[in-house]
């Protein structure tokens, strides 16, 4: 199963989503990142998971991306939805 992580960025913003995909992609092998420009952020990053709400948003530049990572981790250590049960923690990500 693959999860892709969403990043939406404003416009003129493309440099700064690569350099948080490339740090993503490296701590997460097996996410899949896609950036998405929104004209209505400006110097802003918002992340999502797959299907979901944003988890995560910051002002640019962003000095580093540990806290992204942080809430990333928290996010995917969570029980899937379909599972029912809290058996099915995923670490597979990493």
């Amino acid at each position: 199963m693959t999860m892709q992580v969403v990043i939406e960025y404003g416009k003129g913003d493309v440099n700064q989503f690569l350099a948080l995909a490339d740090e993503i992609e490296d701590a997460f092998p097996k996410l899949v990142v896609e950036g998405q420009e929104n004209l209505e952020l400006q110097k802003t990053l918002s992340v999502a998971l797959e299907g979901e709400a944003s988890i995560w948003q910051a002002p640019l530049p962003i000095p580093d991306a540990s806290d992204l990572l942080k809430v990333l981790q928290a996010e995917l250590e969570k029980p899937l939805p379909s599972a029912g049960d809290t058996s099915a923690w995923t670490e597979s990500w990493y």
